[in-house]
């Protein structure tokens, strides 16, 4: 059996360094290699491909990636769509009580 590698808190400070300082130094390495681990995971759409990974299962993955992300673009287009055929129906409306206050304004004046 190997020894425990971890290290306590005088073993890892300096002279100068508090037990403060090293936990607080300690903290910022775990943080940092979590960041690193998240990115790296998300620069590989997922991360970790399993070791038994073959060709087949990394096209399969490939090809679900790029389902997801054509169903995210038609989701897009057809929220855009929408917002546009909202906005013509509202300028539509804009016009149609413009020309009614116009019309009431004119019977008003008579």
């Amino acid at each position: 059996a190997e020894p425990d590698q971890k290290s306590t808190p005088d073993q890892d400070a300096t002279a100068d360094e508090t037990p403060t300082d090293v936990a607080t130094n300690g903290a910022q390495q775990a943080s940092s290699t979590a960041a690193t681990e998240d990115a790296s995971a998300a620069q590989g759409q997922g991360g970790a491909v399993e070791k038994e990974s073959t060709p087949e299962v990394a096209d399969t993955k490939i090809t679900i990636l790029e389902e997801e992300e054509q169903k995210r673009r038609e989701d897009v287009e057809t929220h855009g769509e929408r917002a546009a055929e909202g906005l013509a129906s509202l300028r539509r409306q804009q016009r149609e009580l413009g020309r009614k206050l116009l019309e009431q304004g004119s019977e008003s004046s008579e």
